[in-house]
């Protein structure tokens, strides 16, 4: 008996969670990573703090969207990818359980936080200082330090506008690119796929192309070093009007998980 529930808790506890890293979950047997969006990284964050217990999705949509309007399907959206990341999906809620009218609950100890994240929450922890330090009046402040200070700051400055100057001419250089990339188009099923004239694009067709839902009208797929990405245009079930979904993939998703996640969030 022992045995069997010390395996259940092995199996639970998959999954290691650190929202400062770049790629924050890893998987504790396989060592997996994945990286998340920020806003599902929000998301994440508030349900494994509230594992085991019911989070309201009014929560949830102020923790990833602070003092914003976001549409109704942003979350059921963003909870879809956090399921596929963790190797859930919204047919069977191993992990990730939609609770109606209420919200969604995480599974306990199926994500956990890592031990330097969790060491470092300590450390931004509110505490009363044993002893009151001396207020320092600013007229007290040497000459020296004021004109060192305002180096500084003109030196911090000039390098914002470096940065900033220097990013704008990369998103004119990726829209010049972009402009002249030519597209490939075709119909499979009744969808019209469109993908880079490219080798790669081609072969990046061949293995999504499939049988999708009725609804689904277009498929854009397009990928860089690090991320697969897809655009599908659908008629919503619901609406009954043409939206947009867009996705994007780490290169450790396999087809098969990104065909799943078109099937389920584009309708």
């Amino acid at each position: 008996m022992f045995r069997q529930e010390q395996i259940i808790l092995n199996e639970g506890k998959m999954w290691t969670f650190n929202p400062t890293e770049r790629r924050q979950l890893v998987n504790n047997q396989t060592q997996e990573s994945r990286k998340l969006k920020s806003t599902d990284c929000q998301i994440l964050k508030l349900l494994v703090e509230n594992s085991g217990q019911v989070v309201s999705k009014d929560k949830l949509n102020h923790s990833a969207w602070p003092e914003r309007v976001v549409a109704p399907a942003n979350l059921p959206q963003a909870i879809a990818q956090l399921r596929l990341a963790l190797g859930d999906t919204g047919r069977e809620q191993q992990f990730i359980k939609t609770v109606p009218k209420q919200g969604y609950l995480l599974v306990e100890g199926v994500v956990t936080f890592a031990e330097t994240f969790s060491d470092n929450r300590q450390e931004l922890l509110p505490h009363t200082p044993s002893s009151v330090s001396p207020t320092v009046s600013a007229t007290n402040v040497p000459p020296a330090r004021t004109k060192l200070a305002t180096k500084l700051t003109i030196t911090s400055l000039s390098i914002l506008l470096v940065f900033a100057l220097s990013w704008l001419i990369r998103i004119l250089y990726i829209d010049a690119f972009t402009a002249r990339q030519i597209w490939q188009q075709r119909t499979y099923l009744g969808i019209t796929y469109f993908f880079p004239n490219t080798d790669i694009g081609t072969q990046e067709y061949e293995a999504i192309k499939d049988t999708y839902p009725e609804n689904v009208l277009m498929i854009y797929l397009s990928e860089n070093p690090e991320q697969h990405y897809v655009s599908c245009v659908y008629t919503s079930s619901t609406l009954r009007e043409r939206s947009t979904q867009n996705l994007s993939f780490s290169r450790d998703y396999s087809t098969s998980q990104r065909k799943e996640a078109i099937r389920e969030l584009c309708q």
